[in-house]
């Protein structure tokens, strides 16, 4: 997969890929202010992995801050998210991607 040059074409390639991918509760997660993503308490574990192995499939496409890892690596940054859910009830990933 190549990067989608046109910003409005690969804003409309996100939402449509995330819309039919993306399976997790919706009252688990809030896209917000176009680009970040507020992960709500009660997310699973798998909610999260659905979301990092998006981000790895589709890294290519768009601009992520985000960068491809390996499991180990999304492993300890979904332990990490959901540690601090415990504590805080909310968190907040800014620019996971930019289309």
């Amino acid at each position: 997969m190549k990067f989608i040059e046109d910003k409005k074409l690969r804003e409309e390639m996100f939402f449509k890929l995330w819309n039919e991918e993306i399976k997790i509760n919706t009252n688990h997660y809030e896209l917000v202010f176009g680009n970040d993503i507020f992960i709500k308490n009660g997310i699973t574990r798998e909610e999260l992995k659905e979301i990092f192995d998006f981000c790895d499939r589709y890294h290519t496409l768009f601009k992520y801050v985000y960068k491809k890892s390996d499991k180990e690596a999304n492993e300890k940054q979904i332990n990490y998210i959901l540690e601090s859910l415990k504590e805080n009830q909310v968190f907040l990933i800014k620019h996971l991607f930019d289309y």
